[in-house]
């Protein structure tokens, strides 16, 4: 599974900062903080089946997704990832660059020791949207292995759904 998809989501929902123009006239959001993500949820695009992984028990080794988030000042962003693989749960310190690219709109740009791990892609696309101290996250083009949460096996296109409250 390409854990650069899922990554980005989750380091996206708590990783958007800063108050740098992003070209289009709009200020950025402020949103830097430390995230506890509620919601980690994939959505297959073409069978619909869904799955929330920060809902996940301990049992079946969750919860998953970002498992911590820290947002700087300057958009750049730390964090642990926790995902299901075959093997068993993975963890993986994650970190980058949040940019925003007009409008509801980013770009979640991995760093090197992120892109070292040969699991995430180098970036993600996506839009969000900041309610109070609530920030949501859409990636729409990841792909998810259902199979290594007992659904359908197979990897599959999927949108993911990141939901984060501020501390």
């Amino acid at each position: 599974m390409k854990l650069a998809r899922s990554f980005v989501a989750i380091m996206a929902v708590a990783a958007l900062t800063g108050c740098d123009d992003n070209g289009d006239g709009d200020p950025d959001p402020n949103i830097a903080g430390v995230y506890t993500v509620t919601e980690f949820r994939y959505t297959a695009d073409e069978s619909g089946e869904s799955i929330d992984l920060a809902g996940l028990p301990a049992s079946v080794g969750g919860p998953y997704g970002i498992l911590d988030m820290t947002v700087a000042a300057d958009n750049s962003f730390t964090g642990t990832l926790k995902l299901p693989t075959p093997a068993g749960p993975q963890e993986f310190d994650i970190g980058g660059d949040i940019d925003f690219t007009g409008g509801n709109t980013l770009r979640i740009d991995f760093d090197a020791a992120t892109d070292a791990l040969g699991q995430l892609d180098d970036f993600e696309d996506g839009t969000f949207s900041m309610i109070g101290n609530t920030l949501t996250i859409i990636l729409p083009n990841v792909t998810f292995d259902f199979g290594a949460v007992g659904g359908t096996p197979g990897e599959v296109d999927a949108d993911l759904r990141i939901v984060g409250s501020r501390s």
